[in-house]
């Protein structure tokens, strides 16, 4: 039999052949591309104030959903391609994010700002009240309402959340007892604004202390109401505490 001419030979062609393995082709090579961009990104997680090392800390890449964990030093390592984005988190903390590019160094340094820093910024803003205040708030809102009268009760009187009570409306003689009374409630607030930025967690955080010696620190340093409503930053309650942690390991030194 007489061999046909190539020419003139029939070729079947597969056109969802072709596709699928152009496609594979080109997948393959986008997985040897991202493969050769892959990095081990390395570095520390910090305290944002104290720069103390965080050991409770994980590192999340959002894109492959690897979670990675801190070891005891605040050390970490993970794989990262460009584009990725990096989670950092830890209980007590902001989460932050960062994007990886390729032109970030392979070791990095993060620092996390801890929530207390908010508890304890007591700057009163219209449209921004801390726990404290709107605690107060409603604290005063039911003596109003055990005390009456509720018309003109509230004044701009600044005791701790912005909002007061006008005394001008206590001034007939059975009121009497109702004044007495508001002004007990007046020093329980400041008591209790005192607790709500010089509390066992905030101070603990700030001076390493525990147990006992905590308790007997928060005790003998207890800072007055006047001061606090006069420095209200983080920063200045950091300074009382580390000034007073000096006296207070000062005196227990003597002992």
């Amino acid at each position: 039999m007489k061999a046909k001419p190539f020419s003139a030979m029939k070729i079947t062609i597969n056109n969802k052949a072709i596709v699928s393995a152009l496609v594979a082709i080109f997948f393959l090579g986008l997985q040897t591309r991202a493969q050769q961009q892959e990095k081990v990104l390395t570095g520390f997680i910090k305290d944002s104030i104290t720069r103390n090392i965080i050991t409770n800390a994980t590192v999340s890449n959002r894109n492959t959903r690897v979670i990675a964990e801190v070891n005891p030093a605040g050390f970490f390592k993970i794989t990262v391609r460009p584009d990725d984005l990096l989670s950092f988190s830890a209980q007590g903390y902001k989460t932050d994010t960062l994007r990886y590019f390729l032109n970030i160094s392979d070791t990095i340094n993060v620092e996390l700002r801890p929530e207390l820093s908010d508890s304890l910024n007591v700057t009163v803003k219209s449209t921004n009240y801390t726990k404290y205040q709107q605690d107060s708030m409603l604290r005063r809102a039911e003596f109003i309402e055990d005390a009456g009268p509720k018309g003109k009760a509230f004044s701009k009187a600044n005791s701790g959340a912005g909002i007061g009570l006008n005394l001008d409306i206590f001034t007939k003689k059975k009121d009497k007892q109702v004044r007495t009374n508001y002004k007990r409630f007046e020093e329980r607030e400041k008591e209790l604004y005192i607790d709500s930025r010089f509390n066992p967690e905030t101070v603990q955080y700030y001076t390493r202390l525990k147990g006992d010696t905590l308790a007997l620190f928060m005790r003998e340093h207890r800072p007055e109401y006047e001061w606090l409503r006069k420095h209200t930053s983080t920063e200045d309650m950091m300074l009382y505490l580390n000034d007073h942690l000096k006296l207070f390991n000062a005196s227990r030194s003597k002992e």
